[in-house]
């Protein structure tokens, strides 16, 4: 009896101290201490290869989160409540492989349904794969019938985990430790003491003014990175810039509060501007952001409103409140579109845009239609070329299939006119941004499988738009069901390219192109498409038929200097018709009409760079390059 009453009381001091803080897993708590929930399973095992590195214990708690709910974690029964009046945080050794910025839930409760809580403390993991000590501050937590402790790690966007080791998390050495007195200095990151800002004013440093505009001149006007739950993204001031990196989620923000307020109560005064470049974005790919007006703090609800930019390099981006009310706001905050996978939360891609400066002025009034400005010239004409090394859709200067309009672009229509003794078409749009057309020769279609370039001339009937777009999409019917395949050529245009002839003349690659049965030209921009678009001569040539590099001895063809500054000098012993002059994307920037058998070009006007120019003489066609100083 004396031996059974001795064993009951030893058991009763190991479990006792067992279940009370610090934890060392080394011989207690156990595994039947803890209870898992909603999908978490917690075990205490020997500590495993990977988590030997830089943990000296034998024994931790691992965590493993498997199917069902996102918040599954587990939890362990201390004998004593806590007592967090001395000791106010729990400090606790974490080792994970899932992405630095996991957020981890620790919580004391009361262990009865519907009790008491000390309410969620929350800490993000900075290292991934490797040990780090997390604090969770349960300062001001008072009651003390708190006998549980929680501990719900998660998974970045909040998704329920699988239980593979990406969804383990490994835990050693809990332990309350006392809460370090705060010093408040002028250095500390916060708006404490006597400040009338962060670590400014009062005792501090007098506070910069930081007001509208906004140039990125100085440190003061650093916007502040907003977590909002999921950390990683950043934001720096570089070389005059903010640059804006996001951590991979659709929607990353940033704020910056402001010591002189401003107000959108009329429309002299309620339209930011904002010149980004967002970088890597791919051409013509439409990215939404946001601007939101509030109160330094956030100490009320703000006003937000849209803002869209297109693919990539620097442009001016307008958000337009209207009227939004005379609140003297203290705080911009923007959100910048970082893209979206399919589940709409994390995205992979490594945008970052680089803003110039944000203004605030008057409400752009809506702009007019643009004038419908029909040219006075015809395009550069087409080179002489074998019938059998082109396929024309429409061009006086080849046999062409002709073009059949359809009842599926939104209304848009084209009829043939006479501009400078030259046939081409005028393309009315209708309520969309494109006109589709079906090959009208006999056949339906044309087999351009030894087709190696795509040609088009246009012409847009108005002002310039900013991200102006071009396209040419060859629609392919393999087998003659339906779309099998297409593909899509496009250049960008420039505000220099506004009422001039603008041609598309790029290589077709690889992709199949044997049954060419429609023929879409496109021209989107950032606001209202054109009304009104002219082309011509939109064929399809075999590259083959010209004369490269090489051939231009045979051709007799000479050109000079090269490198070349302002002149560029070409002749030949024959007749040279005509020259064009691309850029290396493909953009006709210079045509001439020569018909001498030397030219002095001036290419003085060019942006330094490589070229190629295409010169007609005879029924031969030859190519060369130069590079402009």
């Amino acid at each position: 009896m004396k031996k059974i009453t001795l064993l009951i009381t030893l058991l009763t001091i190991s479990f006792g101290f067992a279940q009370d803080l610090p934890y060392d897993f080394e011989t207690s708590p156990v595994t039947a201490d803890f209870e898992g929930f909603d999908g978490g399973v917690a075990t205490v095992e020997a500590v495993g290869t990977a988590q030997a590195i830089g943990n000296t214990s034998v024994n931790l708690l691992k965590i493993v989160k498997g199917a069902g709910q996102v918040w599954a974690g587990a939890k362990i029964i201390l004998d004593t409540p806590f007592d967090f009046s001395t000791k106010s945080n729990i400090e606790v050794r974490i080792f994970t492989t899932s992405p630095i910025g996991s957020k981890i839930e620790f919580k004391a409760e009361q262990n009865i349904t519907a009790g008491a809580t000390s309410g969620p403390k929350l800490a993000y993991t900075t290292k991934t794969g490797e040990w780090e000590t997390l604090t969770f501050d349960f300062s001001g937590v008072t009651d003390t019938n708190l006998t549980a402790l929680v501990m719900i790690p998660y998974l970045p966007g909040d998704v329920q985990g699988d239980g593979s080791e990406a969804s383990t998390f490994y835990f050693d050495d809990i332990a309350q430790s006392e809460t370090t007195p705060v010093v408040e200095t002028c250095s500390d990151g916060i708006k404490n003491q006597d400040e009338t800002g962060v670590d400014c004013g009062g005792v501090c440093n007098a506070c910069p003014e930081i007001s509208l505009p906004l140039d990125f001149s100085d440190a003061s006007q650093l916007f502040t990175y907003d977590a909002a739950g999921h950390t990683g993204g950043s934001v720096a001031l570089e070389g005059g810039k903010l640059r804006f990196n996001g951590n991979g989620h659709a929607y990353d923000q940033a704020y910056l509060d402001l010591t002189t307020p401003f107000s959108l109560i009329d429309n002299a005064n309620n339209t930011f501007t904002v010149t980004m470049d967002p970088i890597d974005v791919p051409a013509g790919e439409e990215r939404t952001h946001l601007i939101k007006a509030s109160f330094a703090g956030g100490s009320a609800a703000g006003t937000q409103i849209e803002g869209k930019s297109i693919g990539s390099g620097e442009q001016e981006v307008t958000f337009n409140f209207g009227a939004s009310g005379a609140e003297p706001w203290t705080q911009i905050v923007i959100f910048m579109d970082f893209g979206t996978d399919g589940a709409n939360t994390i995205n992979g891609k490594a945008t970052d845009y680089l803003i110039s400066s944000i203004t605030l002025g008057a409400d752009p009034a809506s702009p007019p239609p643009p004038v419908a400005s029909p040219p006075t010239t015809a395009p550069t004409a087409p080179p002489t070329r074998n019938a059998g090394d082109v396929i024309s859709f429409y061009s006086e200067a080849y046999t062409s299939t002709g073009l059949n309009g359809v009842t599926w672009d939104n209304g848009a229509d084209a009829v043939e006119e006479n501009i400078a003794s030259n046939n081409l078409l005028k393309i009315t749009n209708g309520t969309g941004d494109f006109i589709g057309n079906e090959v009208a020769n006999t056949d339906g279609f044309v087999n351009a499988t030894d087709m190696t370039h795509l040609h088009a001339d246009f012409w847009i009937g108005g002002d310039y738009v900013a991200g102006q777009v071009l396209k040419v999409k060859l629609s392919n019917h393999t087998g003659g069901s339906g779309e099998t395949n297409s593909i899509t050529k496009e250049i960008a245009t420039l505000s220099t390219d506004a009422q001039n002839w603008v041609s598309i003349d790029l290589e077709l690659g690889d992709d199949a192109r044997e049954r060419i049965a429609q023929v879409l030209l496109i021209y989107t921009n950032s606001g209202a498409a054109p009304s009104t678009v002219y082309t011509d001569n939109i064929y399809m040539y075999r590259a083959a038929a010209t004369a490269g590099v090489s051939d231009n001895a045979a051709l007799n063809v000479a050109m000079h200097p090269n490198p070349a500054a302002g002149v560029l000098n070409l002749s030949a012993a024959n007749t040279i018709e005509d020259a064009i002059i691309y850029n290396v994307l493909g953009r006709e920037v210079m045509g001439l009409n020569i018909d001498s058998n030397s030219a002095a070009i001036d290419v003085s006007g060019l942006s330094s760079g490589i070229y190629l120019i295409k010169y007609t003489v005879g029924n031969a066609v030859g190519t060369a390059k130069f590079i402009k100083e």
